[in-house]
């Protein structure tokens, strides 16, 4: 039986969304107001890859789609969004296999996730929140 991420269902696998200490580091780099600048650019980052993986999904596009969440990975993965990795490699694995029910369930999941980290990272940066200014 193998033990590999991308057998696993995907609802069986938690999410941590933020390495929080690295986040910090990012949100330093953009200097003040980094956790403002951080999320406007993770945000603009998102809805491109999900409408590439909505078009690929529609068509059962799965080298597309792939390519896709190998992409999204690395950005992820640059925005200090480590929780959401997994799921990247996930929709990856389905897709490589030729499985397309198991890549359209994984890929709701993950653009679920999705939504998930951008409304956590801005509860992290209202007042209050660990990356307030």
């Amino acid at each position: 039986m193998s033990t590999t991420l991308a057998d696993r269902p995907v609802r069986e696998i938690g999410l941590r969304y933020f390495d929080l200490a690295e986040l910090r580091d990012l949100c330093g780099y953009f200097g003040p107001g980094g956790a403002d600048a951080l999320f406007d650019r993770f945000a603009e980052e998102l809805p491109y890859y999900a409408d590439v993986l909505e078009r690929a999904l529609a068509v059962s596009d799965l080298r597309t789609l792939a390519r896709t969440v190998h992409n999204l990975r690395g950005t992820v993965l640059s925005f200090s969004c480590m929780g959401l990795a997994p799921l990247c490699d996930s929709v990856r694995t389905f897709c490589e296999r030729g499985d397309v029910e198991a890549s359209r369930q994984a890929a709701a999941v993950l653009a679920q996730a999705n939504r998930r980290a951008l409304a956590e990272l801005q509860r992290l940066r209202e007042p209050g929140g660990l990356l307030a200014a």
